[in-house]
């Protein structure tokens, strides 16, 4: 079935609490593989209200994103060109999830050998001191 992790850090700065992790075992719709087992679990209904739901906040973000947009401290479009554009045919985009050791991997792939050494160098004096 699977676990898993539940990290709260609520109440960290409180002596004597900290942070709380625990492991627990995933409910059966965690691990739907298919639309059709989540629709079978949880009823179209739901699913349909649920993805158009998280689908409006998809897309309310894409047009915040060009409301938000400035150059030169002014705003490069216009309320007017927003309401004007067409977004009868617009999708969500799905987000590619990068690790953090491939983020890694690619910033440390642009530094020119020397300071590739220097920063080598540096997380391993880290390590041997942890």
């Amino acid at each position: 079935m699977g676990t898993i992790k539940i990290v709260s850090k609520k109440h960290e700065h409180v002596e004597g609490l900290g942070t709380r992790a625990v492991e627990v075992d995933l409910p059966k719709v965690l691990t739907c593989e298919t639309l059709g087992e989540f629709v079978e679990i949880m009823g179209e209904d739901f699913c349909r209200n649920y993805i158009h739901a998280q689908m409006k906040i998809t897309f309310r973000s894409h047009i915040r994103t060009k409301m938000d947009s400035i150059k030169d401290g002014e705003f490069t479009i216009s309320d007017e060109e927003i309401m004007a554009l067409v977004f009868e045919d617009w999708k969500p985009e799905g987000k590619v999830r990068i690790s953090n050791e491939d983020k890694a991997m690619a910033a440390l792939s642009k530094l020119d050998p020397e300071a590739l050494e220097a920063v080598l160098a540096e997380a391993k004096r880290q390590a041997d001191k942890g």
